[in-house]
């Protein structure tokens, strides 16, 4: 089989299969996470440790009032909103790109990458290599925001403080059902 017939067809996979993937990663990362913790004895009693860390770290520390959160969720949602809209933008320049190779292609048979005009291929290879790197810079951009809104959402919220006394108890459930065995 041609390399190239394999790398084909290993991108269409890489394609179809890289949205359920993230989500089932993202899915499964905190249940991987509470039963990697809850294994064993001494991974429980650490977690519990940490929680309780967090949660007196976090009552020290201020508070969001209801409208100051509400602002916060609308600059955070208005910032993914941008961000993957440029995102968009820039797949779209991809896409414009490709089209670009391919009716040179179609108008010049042979084509190889060399054979474009030297200004063409340089602005071709700028447009792409540039989207690529845009895409990139946003999707991390995005991905960091979402991490400090959900330590945010944790560490400045009475809803975060709840939510990790829930975990504490449950884990203190735990601990006390293997203590019983």
């Amino acid at each position: 089989m041609d390399i190239n017939k394999v790398a084909l067809m290993l991108a269409i996979a890489a394609l179809i299969l890289a949205i359920p993937l993230s989500i089932a990663g993202n899915l499964l990362t905190p249940i991987v996470r509470d039963w990697y913790s809850t294994s064993s004895f001494r991974r429980l009693n650490r977690r519990i440790e940490q929680l309780t860390i967090t949660l007196k770290q976090s009552q020290a520390s201020w508070v969001f009032t209801p409208a100051e959160w509400e602002m916060y969720v609308l600059g955070f949602i208005r910032n993914q909103v941008i961000c993957y809209a440029l995102v968009a933008v820039m797949y779209l320049v991809l896409g414009i790109s490709s089209v670009a190779v391919g009716i040179y292609q179609q108008t010049h048979l042979g084509f190889r990458l060399r054979t474009l005009p030297s200004s063409d291929r340089q602005v071709l290879l700028m447009a792409t290599i540039g989207s690529l790197v845009v895409v990139l810079t946003i999707v991390v951009t995005a991905q960091l925001e979402w991490l400090r809104f959900n330590k945010n959402r944790r560490m400045h919220t009475t809803e975060g403080w709840h939510r990790i006394k829930q975990e504490i108890d449950r884990l203190c459930l735990i601990r006390y059902q293997r203590e019983q065995q």
